[in-house]
């Protein structure tokens, strides 16, 4: 098979170990606790998705849990082979924008939802922490109960809510390797509050003195025009919102403003920004005049707002804030994907069963939150074949740019010699049925519940292991450098 267009490195032809190996795996030494000594697994016979680079053909060898080297008639001696003919392997997916403990017991939650992801191929999470205390009373606990019940890896990206929160600011990062935080611009009712724009410029300019490698999440609505909308509409339907009408009580300009004041705001702090859960062509049409201006922005989109339309009045399932708006606006966001104007995708995903969601209420007896990683692999590479969208372009939306955006790269988010052995298989000919059996979180309810959908895993490998369902996967903390090595 001829090597497509651009595809230059040798190593695919000669199997051998490449020369461009990060300084961090030289000489075979993994990242990862337990080194690159171990067992080998060689898949063989199937096809590789790169990014930027397409689908080829190639053989992967991993020893231990590390992967070791890609190419064509990889030895075998010593690997236990895996047939990968007619499938494709993926990076294990990064879903930078997940909660836990906000509807139950965070132990509990991150040992079932950290499963879910990883059997069904989601190997790293970005863990949205808040709380209204200070997080050095908690943090080394919390950082011990991941590493002894996550099954996927964690960083963490934390929420500032107080002014004692935001003097620790510098102690998260030395300390803790946390190098990403979150600002609420605009709460959400009865779980987060939202910050004032005198507060949210304090914390840009705390995140901005921990120096380049610093990112600053932010969750953009304008909290008092979305208070303001909600209550014109609550007149207009005093019997409450389904998901339909909840999405026009909370019109698209209240993210457009939004994003361009944060945008403001952070460039006077000189603060590096992620947009978390654009979902609206407004708010993406804010971040296309953003980033042709040169700022140091980046945006991120969710596997529901590109996959789903708001439910109908007896489906609460999709209430979440900000909307999902469907139609226009999710055409909108994939065409902001393919532009390269959102840059990532995550699930915002939020655990809760059907009581606590109390499913067919309306707004405000329902509330919000949905569980979504799951669901996230199959339901964007299903909608991505149905709509042709490049599946190398969605591996680099869902693995690599979160993995860079956050400081992981290219230990997480990759297939490259010297990665991590987090390694998804694919059969694009096989769909399966979406149950919340086969989701797997604590939730009783699946987004996409009763649809067939291409795209779920039929292998995942984390940290060189095979998982099944009896597995138990070990995840671990993942900490970060400022300067990001």
């Amino acid at each position: 098979m001829p090597r497509p267009a651009g595809f230059v490195p040798d190593w695919v032809e000669g199997g051998g170990r490449g020369s461009f190996l990060p300084s961090w795996a030289k000489g075979g030494a993994s990242s990862s606790a337990g080194g690159g000594s171990g067992p080998s697994l060689l898949f063989k016979g199937g096809s590789l998705v790169l990014p930027d680079q397409g689908i080829i053909e190639a053989d992967l060898l991993t020893r231990g849990d590390t992967i070791e080297a890609l190419g064509r008639n990889l030895p075998t001696e010593g690997a236990k082979l895996i047939d990968t003919r007619g499938k494709l392997l993926i990076p294990g997916v990064v879903d930078p924008h997940v909660h836990l403990g906000i509807f139950g017991g965070f132990r509990e939650e991150l040992a079932s939802e950290t499963r879910s992801a990883a059997l069904n191929g989601v190997t790293t999470l970005g863990l949205f922490y808040g709380s209204m205390e200070p997080y050095l009373k908690t943090l080394e606990a919390t950082i011990g109960e991941v590493d002894r019940l996550a099954s996927a890896d964690l960083f963490l990206n934390l929420a500032i809510f107080t002014r004692e929160q935001v003097e620790e600011i510098p102690i998260y990062a030395s300390r803790f390797g946390i190098t990403s935080f979150k600002l609420y611009l605009c709460g959400v009712p009865g779980i987060f509050p939202g910050a004032d724009d005198a507060f949210a410029l304090d914390v840009m300019e705390a995140v901005a003195k921990l120096g380049e490698g610093a990112l600053l999440c932010v969750h953009a609505e304008n909290e008092a025009l979305a208070d303001r909308a909600s209550a014109a509409a609550m007149l207009q339907r005093p019997k409450g919102l389904d998901p339909a009408s909840w999405a026009s009580s909370r019109p698209s300009y209240i993210e457009e403003e939004a994003i361009r004041r944060a945008a403001f705001l952070g460039k006077t702090a000189g603060v590096k920004l992620y947009f978390v859960h654009v979902s609206s062509s407004e708010g993406l049409q804010a971040i296309r005049e953003l980033k042709h201006e040169g700022r140091e922005i980046r945006a991120e989109t969710t596997s529901p707002y590109l996959t789903l339309e708001p439910g109908s009045s007896d489906d609460s399932r999709t209430l979440m804030v900000p909307p999902l708006r469907g139609g226009e606006d999710r055409l909108a966001l994939w065409r902001g994907l393919k532009e390269g104007l959102l840059d990532s995708i995550g699930t915002d995903h939020t655990p809760l069963d059907s009581s606590q969601k109390r499913l067919g209420s309306l707004y405000p007896e329902a509330g919000f939150g949905y569980p979504a990683v799951g669901t996230h692999l199959p339901s964007l590479v299903d909608s991505a074949l149905r709509n042709g969208f490049p599946l190398d372009a969605l591996v680099r939306k869902m693995c690599q740019a979160p993995a860079e955006i956050f400081g992981i790269y290219p230990r997480k988010g990759s297939l490259l010699p010297g990665s991590d052995a987090d390694i998804v298989m694919l059969d694009l000919q096989k769909r399966e049925l979406v149950t919340p059996e086969r989701a797997g979180s604590r939730s009783d309810f699946a987004l996409h519940e009763g649809e067939m959908l291409r795209g779920w895993p039929c292998l995942v490998v984390k940290g060189g292991i095979p998982l099944d369902s009896s597995s138990a996967p070990r995840g671990r903390y993942l900490r970060r450098r400022l300067d990001n090595r």
